[in-house]
């Protein structure tokens, strides 16, 4: 008997379809194989093509924005130029003059104001403008684009201001806030004494500081940290004395000096005035100068506004808010100008009889001056009638170079930045730029210029200085060569003198410092 299969019909099938499947699955992954042999290129170059795709895309829309962001510059720029008011610009008298006509022909109204602002290389120029309209300009301009002067102009009233500045390294000793708060409690006791005039502090005085702010450094930290290692510690302070003001800044400077004198005479008996003395330079032992920097009082000075930096420099003028302050920039703005008076101030001047008045006022026979500029491009004349010629040129070149030789200047050589000459007293000053070295001090003056006085009764020539600190200097007097004078009285161009004793002597130092704010007036 056949002993039965162990493989029944259903097992059979489900064997053939086991094979089947096996052949089947065995079949496509063999084609599958080869599918990816065939395409890893075509795929490889697929991925490339896609990946320039997206990069393409990429560099297109990095593009659109660099080309966007662009145009929306650009059009900033449309609308700040559209937003700048015109001013009228161009040498300080020339400002002045259009500023007294408009003035003079609208009683009513904003007046107008001149200013000054320094560009890239340090020269300075000067616009006529209201507040107001300034502001405007001003606001919108960039911190680095800030670098103005508010012209506290020849008998404008303004208020009681103080420029404070020392070298730190040099008064290591000096803490620079406690000799401020010195100052204003003595200026209180003086105003009060003097003038029956009560200031508080916190309604009546603004302190600018200059700094270095965050937007010229990577943080606040960074621009705390270069503030406190600056070697300068600089404060601008304005005092608006409540229901007054002076007369003109000659008038602050009389109270400014007076308040001074006052300061020595008291020093060994109040340890307040002893704060307000500094050095000028390390290798001095003493402290003997003033904190004040007593030569901001002179006609036309500029003063330097709040928010704007020196040109090339980074310190800006910030408001300490130890004082008077407000949170809108606005406001400090206007209250921090010096020559900003209300109609009640400005029916209460504070005037002195005994300051230097304008050389056309003086009867000592000054008013036969006549003065100019030491140079200036035709091109940049606006009027150029008005410019007279240099007297006689060659003297000055010669004079210009002997100083320059026996001052050893060897980068700043001098040139005439302006002049002025009295014939009545047969002198020319030459204001300088670029050498400003001082015989007083046997060096360079850092920020002040200097001066050199032709006589030419005597012959002579010798340096002055525009630092009070310099005040009763003896210069030596160095000879003009002769044949040079007999060459510009031929020529006519030298001034008209008589051999006769000077009417006005060279060491009379009212005369010089009159002479000097008549020259600086060209500036």
């Amino acid at each position: 008997m056949r002993e039965p299969s162990s493989r029944g019909p259903l097992s059979s099938q489900s064997n053939r379809d086991d094979d089947n499947s096996k052949l089947f699955y065995s079949k496509r992954n063999k084609d599958n194989e080869t599918r990816t042999e065939k395409e890893k290129r075509q795929d490889y170059l697929y991925e490339i093509e896609e990946a320039k795709r997206k990069r393409n895309i990429k560099e297109y829309e990095e593009e659109q924005r660099k080309k966007k962001k662009e145009e929306e510059e650009e059009q900033r720029k449309k609308k700040k130029e559209q937003r700048k008011p015109r001013f009228v610009r161009g040498l300080q008298d020339e400002v002045f003059e259009h500023i007294d006509k408009k003035n003079g022909e609208s009683a009513s109204g904003e007046k107008l104001v001149c200013w000054s602002f320094e560009n890239f290389h340090q020269k300075r120029k000067f616009c006529a403008a209201t507040r107001e309209k300034f502001f405007e300009y001003y606001s919108i301009l960039n911190e680095n684009e800030r670098h103005h002067y508010e012209i506290i102009r020849d008998n404008e009233p303004c208020h009681l201001y103080f420029d404070l500045e020392f070298d730190r390294d040099a008064n290591a000793d000096v803490d620079g806030v406690k000799s401020t708060d010195a100052l204003l409690d003595l200026i209180k006791e003086e105003l009060y004494e003097k003038h029956n005039v009560t200031i508080a502090l916190n309604k009546h005085v603004v302190e600018l500081e200059s700094i270095i702010t965050e937007s010229n450094v990577a943080s606040i930290e960074q621009a705390k940290e270069i503030s406190k290692k600056s070697k300068k510690f600089s404060r601008h302070v304005i005092v608006r004395l409540p229901g007054a003001a002076f007369k003109s800044n000659i008038h602050v400077g009389k109270f400014v000096k007076d308040f001074w004198n006052s300061v020595c005479e008291r020093r060994a008996s109040d340890e307040r005035c002893e704060k307000l003395f500094i050095r000028k330079e390390q290798s001095e032992t003493e402290r003997q100068y003033s904190i004040i920097d007593l030569g901001v009082y002179t006609r036309n000075r500029a003063f330097r506004l709040f928010l704007s930096s020196k040109a090339k420099k980074k310190e800006v003028l910030q408001c300490t808010r130890r004082f008077w302050t407000h949170r809108e920039e606005r406001d400090i703005f206007y209250r921090s100008l010096v020559t900003n008076i209300d109609k009640e101030q400005s029916k209460n001047l504070i005037e002195y009889h005994n300051v230097t008045v304008p050389l056309s006022q003086m009867s000592n026979g000054c008013a036969n001056i006549f003065s100019g500029h030491g140079y200036r491009r035709d091109s940049l004349s606006q009027n150029p009638t008005k410019q007279k010629e240099l007297p006689c040129a060659e003297l000055v070149e010669f004079v210009l170079n002997d100083f320059d030789s026996w001052s050893d200047a060897k980068m700043n050589k001098a040139a005439v930045r302006s002049w002025v000459a009295f014939p009545d007293h047969d002198t020319l000053i030459l204001n300088l730029v670029g050498n400003r070295y001082c015989e007083n001090i046997k060096r360079q003056h850092k920020s002040n210029n200097v001066m050199l006085i032709l006589d030419f009764q005597r012959g002579v020539y010798h340096q002055k200085c525009h630092d009070p600190d310099c005040k009763g200097m003896n210069p030596q007097l160095r000879e003009l060569p002769v044949n040079m004078l007999q060459r510009a009285i031929i020529n006519g161009r030298a001034l008209p003198f008589e051999r006769e004793e000077p009417k006005c002597e060279s060491d009379d130092e009212e005369f010089w410092q009159s002479a000097a704010s008549a020259a600086e007036r060209l500036w």
